[in-house]
């Protein structure tokens, strides 16, 4: 997956992204980090467990499933 298509994948559920040299970081509408992706290893991201309770469990089970594939893909892919 493309970081333009996470993106939008992101937008689509309410939430926004920040991309930056080395992180993408998925805020709430409060601006509250969300989850974090390391740009330059595959499989490494965080999840604010605390702040992913300001959202619906469905929209986390989506993020969740987003964000896998995302880490999931090859850094030259990306």
């Amino acid at each position: 997956m493309k970081t333009i298509e996470l993106s939008k994948k992101v937008e689509r559920l309410g939430l926004e992204t920040t991309v930056d040299d080395f992180d993408i970081l998925i805020k709430n509408k409060e601006y509250r980090i969300i989850c974090s992706i390391n740009r330059s290893q595959c499989f490494q991201f965080d999840m604010d467990w605390y702040a992913t309770k300001l959202i619906s469990d469905v929209v986390k089970e989506e993020l969740f499933r987003i964000v896998c594939q995302y880490v999931s893909t090859p850094i030259d892919e990306r």
